[in-house]
C-alpha cells in the first residue's frame, strides 16, 4: 500500500476533481467481471487520448454520482488489491497493441483504494475486446467522449488514425535525455506544491 502523500499528485485534487477535468475521471465502487470489462475498455480509451488531455484517472472503491465522486469512499477493504491489480495488469495484455497503465493501492479516509493512471499512449491507436474474459470476442478502438467511453466508429475511427501520427509535443519520450538535464529545483518545487512526501 503507497502512502498517500508518497503519490506524484495530490490525491484530494484528483478525486475531487480540482485540477482534473471531469471528462478525465471514471469512478468504480467495487470489482466485478462487467467492471471490470468496462476498466479494460476506459484504460483503452484513455491511452487513445482522443481530444489529447493526457489520459485520464480510474477510482476503483469509489461510488460516481452524476459524474462526481460520493464521499467517504465506500472502499476496496473486502478485496484483495494486488489481486485486482494482477487481474488489470493480464487484461490489459489483450489490448492492441498492450498498454500497462500505471496503479496505485493507496488509502483515503481509512478506505483502500486503487487509482488507476492512464496517460496517452506512444503507440495509440489501441483496441480492446468489449469481453475481456471471453475468447473470440470482438476488437474496437474505443474513445472517451464527455465522460463516455465509446467505440470508435466510422468517421470517429479515422479521426482516430489520423491522431495516430500526430503524437502531442508533450507526450512524446525524448530518448537522448540524460538526468543532468531535468532540473532539480523545478522537481523540488513540483512535490512542494502537490504536498508529496518524497519531497524529503
Amino acid at each position: 500500500m503507497i502512502s498517500p502523500l508518497s503519490l506524484p499528485f495530490n490525491l484530494d485534487d484528483v478525486i475531487n476533481q480540482r485540477n482534473v477535468e471531469s471528462n478525465r475521471m471514471e469512478y468504480k465502487s467495487s470489482w466485478t467481471k462487467h467492471i471490470k470489462n468496462a476498466v479494460i475498455r476506459t484504460i483503452c480509451a484513455f491511452g487513445n487520448d482522443f481530444h489529447n488531455l493526457n489520459g485520464g484517472y480510474i477510482i476503483l472503491g469509489i461510488i460516481d454520482k452524476q459524474g462526481r465522486p460520493v464521499l467517504p469512499p465506500q472502499g476496496l477493504d473486502r478485496f484483495d488489491l494486488e489481486k485486482i491489480q494482477q487481474e488489470i495488469r493480464v487484461s490489459c495484455k489483450r489490448i492492441i497493441p498492450e498498454y500497462q497503465p500505471i496503479m496505485w493501492p493507496t488509502e483515503y479516509r481509512e478506505k483502500s483504494i486503487l487509482i488507476i493512471q492512464v496517460p496517452g499512449g506512444d503507440t495509440r491507436p489501441y483496441k480492446a475486446p468489449s469481453e475481456v474474459n471471453k475468447r473470440g470476442s470482438k476488437y474496437f478502438y474505443y474513445i472517451r467522449i464527455g465522460a463516455e467511453t465509446i467505440k470508435a466508429k466510422n468517421n470517429l475511427q479515422t479521426q482516430l488514425m489520423e491522431l495516430a501520427a500526430k503524437v502531442p509535443f508533450d507526450d512524446r519520450q525524448n530518448l537522448e535525455t540524460m538526468i543532468e538535464d531535468i532540473s532539480p529545483i523545478l522537481v523540488r518545487r513540483f512535490l512542494r506544491n502537490i504536498q508529496s512526501e518524497l519531497i524529503y
